[in-house]
């Protein structure tokens, strides 16, 4: 019976990172103008669609469980005050859903997300479920050691990628993915030698081991038994390996954070043992200095890159389509182009911020034209032609703005966009990384205009799975000039600008509550606390892998491959506190009838 009641746990640290099965898919997306134009309706996905679903299928049997203790044992249900937040996210998750004008997608799942409302409900409720489930501490071993196993199997298949040998395109994964009635073959989309397990992505690698690193070198602290060691051990120096070889940067900045709090509550068993802790310390260093400078300082120089505040000067300032011409900033230069077409044929017709007109010069005899005026002598024009319509082309440097006023009969403008479509370009509304948008491998472009978009969805959001749709994808100057032309932008690369979007601010609230009120009780029990017992230990523990995620939360989003073992934790860290906190208060009042 106990068995059946923590399967769901089991199955969600040990079974469902490993969940991999090819899935063709139509994404409901070639309707829209910013998404591609030859891509076709059939999409293939390998580690989400059916990870979203195996991960709804344990939410129901969680359900069923929870509602079987409530009317059969009414008496084992209990409450903590810490998951009344996560109800609230729950619940604005699925209002936010269910008044989405993208309704489908937050219920079924999309384009590289999948991560529907009942995935987002079945986070709080695991949050619940694990808290009311476990009852001991061997429960508690149990299942650190099922996630131990599936972190030592997922370091594995990391640590292989890193040095060249891909599990996941052997024969033998290859017949667990892919259906045997499909004749496809799998190419992965990073680089050789890059680590992303089975994770989807090398930044979700970073996020499970800024997560993982902890917790596994607290377990080696207080480890008794010499198999644990090695097992910790060994667990922590695959993750190292597979930290490596993805290369997250956010990762092991956060890793560096993490080691100093961890010296803070850690520092009486550190103390206690010197002797092991300083080598090993020194060691880890010494390999991370040792491995920067073989790679030519790659490491240090990529965070202080990213890290960097510099500001980023743009000689086209904006580019609008509007109903009488497109419009540029140029140098602060302002100018409109617009096309006529009359008896003479196809001619241009330029002006300046004042409806000034600037006339406009043929260059030679390449059919190209030259604007008459210094301040736009870097726009060439010209005429194209493309199927059944006549547009022009505005050359700045190497690169060509296309666009037409023929698309359709209302004579408005559009831009041909990278991904072959025609589109109205407009100029997103922007804030506090305006000058500042390669910030962060540019995160600082695409949080700058997601951060907006929290004002209109500040009770509901836009729908669980759906920041595809609310994210301005119109913005295609600075989409061009920030790499992402080609992109079709599906993630804010925030968690917490993810949730506010999608399941508005009030949800959002509800999370940060949740990591507030969990994370502060935690520092409180365990910053004096002497780790006497296991449920300290466990407890100090997790609380580091629950920081170490909301902390990598800030610059990247939530995704299936790695967040359902987080709401585990979470889950599991409150239980642990609760028993902790006990604990220290019978030891406590022990204590003061002696002294009495």
């Amino acid at each position: 019976m106990r068995f059946l009641q923590l399967l769901p746990i089991y199955l969600t640290v040990g079974l469902l990172p490993f969940m991999m099965r090819l899935h063709f898919y139509d994404t409901q997306l070639s309707d829209f103008p910013w998404y591609y134009l030859n891509a076709g309706q059939v999409f293939g996905d390998t580690f989400l669609y059916y990870r979203q679903w195996w991960f709804v299928g344990i939410s129901v049997y969680m359900l069923l469980v929870v509602l079987c203790k409530a009317l059969l044992d009414k008496k084992s249900i209990r409450f903590s005050v810490t998951c009344i937040p996560m109800a609230v996210f729950a619940v604005f998750s699925f209002l936010s859903a269910v008044a989405s004008e993208y309704r489908s997608f937050c219920f079924s799942g999309s384009f590289e997300q999948f991560e529907n409302v009942w995935v987002l409900m079945g986070y709080a409720l695991m949050v619940y479920y694990v808290f009311l489930i476990v009852e001991s501490e061997q429960e508690v071993q149990y299942i650190l050691y099922v996630l131990t196993a599936s972190t030592i199997g997922l370091g594995l298949i990391g640590t292989g990628q890193t040095f060249g040998f891909n599990f996941l395109e052997t024969g033998i994964a290859r017949a667990f993915i892919i259906p045997s009635d499909m004749d496809v073959t799998l190419s992965s989309k990073v680089g050789e030698h890059t680590a992303y397990m089975t994770l989807y992505n090398p930044n979700y690698v970073g996020v499970y081991v800024a997560m993982l690193f902890p917790l596994y070198v607290t377990l080696l602290l207080f480890a008794r038994r010499a198999v644990d060691r090695i097992l910790y051990a060994v667990t922590v120096l695959l993750l190292l390996i597979s930290l490596y070889g993805s290369g997250s940067k956010a990762a092991f900045l956060v890793l560096a954070v993490e080691m100093f709090i961890l010296l803070v509550f850690m520092r009486r068993p550190i103390l206690k043992y010197w002797y092991l802790v300083i080598p090993a310390a020194t060691a880890f260093v010494a390999v991370f200095l040792l491995i920067n400078q073989a790679q030519d300082y790659v490491y240090t120089d990529r965070i202080a890159q990213a890290l960097k505040m510099q500001k980023t000067e743009y000689a086209i300032h904006s580019i609008e389509t509007k109903d009488d011409g497109v419009y540029f900033n140029y140098l602060g230069n302002k100018v409109s182009i617009h096309v006529k077409n009359d008896a003479k044929g196809y001619s241009f017709e330029v002006k300046d911020e004042n409806g000034n007109a600037i006339p406009v010069v043929m260059r030679g005899e390449d059919l190209k034209f030259a604007i008459d005026d210094s301040r736009f002598e870097n726009l060439i024009l010209s005429f194209v032609k493309f199927d059944t319509h006549f547009g022009f082309c505005v050359t700045i440097g190497r690169f060509d703005w296309i666009f037409t006023n023929e698309y359709d009969e209302s004579g408005t403008y559009y831009y041909l966009t990278a991904k072959g479509k025609f589109d109205k370009l407009h100029m997103a509304e922007q804030v506090i990384f305006n000058d500042y948008e390669r910030v962060l491998s540019g995160r600082g472009y695409i949080w700058s205009v997601s951060i907006p978009l929290l004002k209109k969805h500040f009770i509901l959001g836009s729908g669980a799975d759906t920041f595809v749709m609310a994210f301005p994808q119109q913005d295609y100057l600075r989409l061009w000039r920030n790499g992402f032309s080609e992109q079709i932008m599906s993630k804010p690369h925030s968690l917490y600008l993810q949730v506010g979007v999608q399941d508005g601010v009030i949800a959002l609230l509800g999370m940060l509550t949740f990591f507030v009120m969990y994370l502060g009780y935690s520092v409180r029990l365990y910053i004096a606390s002497h780790f006497e017992s296991f449920y300290e230990r466990a407890g100090v523990a997790v609380m580091l892998a629950v920081l170490g995620f909301a902390v990598m939360g800030i610059s990247n989003d939530s995704s299936i491959t790695v967040s359902p073992i987080f709401w585990v934790l979470a889950g599991l860290g409150v239980y642990l506190n609760g028993k902790s906190a006990q604990l220290i208060k019978s030891r406590k009042s022990a204590s003061e009838s002696v002294t009495e």
